[in-house]
């Protein structure tokens, strides 16, 4: 993989146009893995993609973060490091030239809503089909909602009829197992956030890298640890850690969902929260931020949220309106004992739904307040 990934950075100089593997914006295990792994593997396998890459276009793949906030992805690179690749060989967003940028054509990899949108010829995710998400008509599809868009990568590899034992691919597909195991909170029901191809997938890959269920569970274990290993970052940080932001067609309102590997609560206690949260703000023109916490403690996952109004106090209204409605199947229940900025913060019962799913709710209310275009 090091050597691979030496070789993209120098396809980065070329002036011909790229195939870039595109993962989110949150840069998470999953987003990382399947960028790194799905590029690597239609390098090798050229045939896999001859019908909508030509032979001599390199393909490389970029993690959407800057090279600054890469070490914030505190599970990305405690798995780098675990699978000896060189923190300074992958390639981060910020580090592509813009004309390189906009010459080049887009897999998109766990996200299909992206400022590329129009240069995309394929997207291999797992959350819900955004109608707005204005993709070509010719654009290559696999959506399907699983517990980790991994084991949609890992599944086309399968589907692709290559030596799955050769060195390179099991190092691949030892990649894409961990997201997998992660994702799905180690396939705990009480999560349900396992579907029956991310087992069956999960199944083949355990048998191909002969892995049992202690194994499973101490990986699950040490990528939990690695993700909620948030010492080393402050309140301004963290923000940044995992994180959405999204606005209305034209830019006009904007909202992030930063989600934390500990309690909502718990942020707002960390040393110069408020004012670091202000600051966020302020740096990406928030109008309204809301706060996603989780934990996992022996395989038990919490949740709650908290909703902070910055500069629209009618957006902010509706937004809790919504998203405390008993038909959200949220289960909220107040904690009124945080008055943070003035927000509402919750305790969240239902534990299964995730970002992926509060998402859409909130960007709902964004386009029914100010439109989602013409």
């Amino acid at each position: 993989m090091n050597k691979f990934l030496l070789e993209a950075r120098k396809w980065l100089t070329l002036k011909e146009p790229l195939c870039i593997v595109l993962g989110n914006d949150s840069c998470d295990l999953d987003s990382a893995c399947c960028a790194l792994c799905l590029a690597f593997f239609y390098n090798k396998h050229r045939q896999s993609i001859a019908d909508l890459v030509r032979v001599e276009t390199p393909i490389i793949p970029v993690l959407n973060t800057s090279r600054t906030n890469l070490p914030l992805k505190t599970e990305v690179t405690y798995f780098l490091r675990k699978n000896d690749i060189l923190q300074e060989n992958v390639i981060c967003s910020d580090e592509v030239p813009t004309s390189v940028l906009d010459a080049s054509k887009f897999i998109l990899v766990d996200h299909h809503v992206s400022p590329f949108n129009k240069q995309t010829i394929q997207v291999i995710d797992h959350r819900p089909f955004y109608s707005g998400s204005n993709l070509p008509t010719d654009c290559r599809l696999n959506i399907q909602e699983v517990g980790s868009c991994a084991t949609l990568v890992a599944d086309l590899i399968f589907k692709s009829n290559v030596d799955t034992k050769s060195d390179d691919l099991l190092e691949t597909l030892k990649m894409l197992y961990a997201p997998i195991v992660l994702d799905t909170v180690n396939f705990s029901k009480d999560a349900d956030k396992a579907k029956p191809l991310d087992k069956s997938i999960s199944d083949k890959l355990e048998s191909i890298l002969d892995i049992d269920e202690e194994s499973r569970v101490h990986l699950f274990n040490e990528l939990v640890e690695a993700r909620a290993d948030v010492s080393s970052l402050d309140s301004l940080q963290i923000l940044s850690k995992d994180m959405k932001i999204f606005s209305n067609f034209d830019g006009t309102r904007v909202i992030a969902i930063p989600g934390f590997p500990i309690s909502s609560i718990a942020y707002t206690q960390m040393l110069n929260a408020k004012e670091n949260l202000l600051k966020f703000a302020d740096t990406h023109g928030c109008d309204v931020i809301v706060l996603m916490g989780m934990k996992v403690v022996n395989g038990i996952v919490s949740r709650d949220l908290g909703v902070v109004n910055i500069k629209d106090l009618r957006l902010f209204d509706k937004i809790i309106e919504r998203i405390a409605d008993e038909n959200s199947m949220l289960s909220l229940v107040p904690n009124e004992n945080n008055n943070f900025l003035n927000g509402k913060f919750y305790d969240q019962k239902n534990v299964k739904a995730s970002r992926k799913q509060i998402l859409p709710m909130v960007k709902k209310v964004l386009d029914e307040f100010y439109g989602n275009g013409p």
